[in-house]
């Protein structure tokens, strides 16, 4: 999971900002043939843990 590119790029710009603040989380894996066979389930899977994630940085950065 990837979070703050947005403030990579200045609208109209090539130049990349090396102020931005872009962090970057390897989730667990996920075995869809053995965890998750329906897509329907591996897709709500897939959005519940990345969901938690923000939950929990945005948590910590507000201590």
């Amino acid at each position: 999971m990837i979070t703050g590119t947005r403030g990579l790029l200045k609208r109209g710009s090539w130049l990349f900002n090396p102020t931005a603040d872009v962090r970057i989380a390897v989730l667990p894996p996920i075995q869809p043939s053995t965890d998750h066979a329906d897509p329907d389930r591996l897709r709500d899977h897939v959005r519940d843990l990345i969901a938690r994630t923000l939950q929990q940085r945005a948590a910590s950065a507000s201590l």
